[in-house]
């Protein structure tokens, strides 16, 4: 009989941080096994697994309630996920679960039900931010420890986020590693660096528009400065998201004329056919896919270190790191980078090779090895 792998997201949207569990689920499927997803959002991805062979769980689901369901609802356990996250781990029975986190403190619940049921599970946290601080007191630091110790393996996207994880909860966590994510651009792409058509250069700002985490406010304020108008530079903002209405206001009052709203690009590869550099003032990050994606496009950086940014990039050689997010620190870095654009092509060579000396291996084969080697030995 085939074993049965259960992948759960706790995101409430789709994005690249989706893409390493549901790829890997595509080729468990491939292999053999059965997968059941459960996710919050809506999707394409929820078509294309069920079409491969995974049933797929709603985890808003509001049809009739089960009786696990009106139990619940009886001892006012009321939130409509979870009460269909715990039914089908009840009904189920999976060999393993694998919890796809948007930071290392919201699967708490579903770590806890596995933790409480016996049901041997890993987690993927994309993002560590000690922001999160906030949220949690000694009781809940408590309990997400005991999740954490109690996991076959945690998987972190970087290994500064594995750091500041052990920070946050006041303890060292064995069981721990880096699994990298996978991406979007063709394995194959050549190294080819735009002609800078009439001295103008292109600078591209890649992700979600949703400024407490990504900072665009924060560049949209670096160049309300007189050198950044009056030079041949073009910033191209790519993506969609929560406060485009915002940052369009934020343009719109600083009159500035050289910044480019592009919206969401399904091929992140045609971003790097026109722009000569990537720039990311995120105020935090697990390990930046936009970042991985443009290195392996043959592209420079300039980025806040957050995250696993230093375990990509060195200084002067494949790009330029601001110390902090802030006003001066990234126009600090940004300037830096202005002054040597003349080795952007040198240096974004030298960031395409980096990036294919840490990926040896391809993610998603690499990851789906470690969840058949898990489910083999798990008891």
């Amino acid at each position: 009989m085939s074993k049965t792998i259960l992948f759960v997201s706790s995101n409430n949207t789709w994005g690249g941080s989706e893409i390493l569990w549901s790829e890997t689920a595509a080729l468990l499927i491939q292999k053999g096994y059965r997968v059941y997803f459960g996710v919050k959002y809506q999707n394409a991805v929820i078509h294309s697994l069920t079409n491969k062979g995974a049933s797929y769980i709603n985890l808003n689901n509001t049809t009739t309630p089960s009786i696990v369901q009106r139990v619940l609802r009886r001892i006012k356990v009321k939130e409509q996920p979870k009460e269909v996250f715990l039914q089908n781990v009840l009904e189920l029975k999976p060999h393993l679960v694998v919890l796809s986190q948007g930071n290392n403190v919201d699967g708490n619940y579903y770590m806890t039900i596995c933790r409480q049921l016996a049901v041997p599970y890993v987690t993927i946290t994309q993002l560590v931010t000690n922001i999160l601080w906030v949220y949690i007191n000694d009781i809940i630091i408590d309990e997400l420890r005991k999740n954490y110790e109690h996991a076959v393996m945690n998987y972190f996207v970087s290994q500064a986020n594995i750091d500041l994880h052990n920070l946050m909860l006041g303890d060292e966590l064995p069981n721990s590693k880096v699994a990298y994510n996978s991406f979007t651009v063709p394995v194959d792409i050549s190294f080819t660096y735009p002609v800078v058509q009439k001295g103008i250069y292109k600078i591209a700002l890649v992700g979600r528009l949703e400024t407490f985490h990504k900072g665009q406010d924060l560049l949209l304020e670096v160049l309300n400065q007189q050198k950044w108008r009056d030079r041949p530079i073009v910033f191209s903002f790519y993506g969609a998201g929560p406060h485009q209405l915002l940052l369009e206001r934020l343009v719109k009052k600083y009159k500035i004329k050289n910044v480019i709203f592009q919206g969401h690009v399904t091929e992140v590869a045609s971003i790097w056919q026109t722009n000569h550099l990537l720039i990311l003032p995120s105020r935090m990050e697990g390990q930046s896919l936009a970042l991985i994606e443009a290195m392996w496009c043959y592209r420079s950086a300039v980025v806040t270190d957050v995250g696993g940014a230093k375990e990509l990039l060195t200084e002067d050689e494949n790009g330029f790191i601001a110390d902090f997010a802030t006003f001066n620190d990234l126009d600090k870095a940004l300037e830096k980078a202005w002054q040597a654009r003349d080795r952007w092509e040198v240096m974004g060579q030298n960031a395409g090779n980096k990036i294919r000396e840490l990926y040896k291996e391809q993610p998603v084969e690499s990851f789906s090895n470690e969840l058949i080697k898990i489910v083999a030995e798990a008891k």
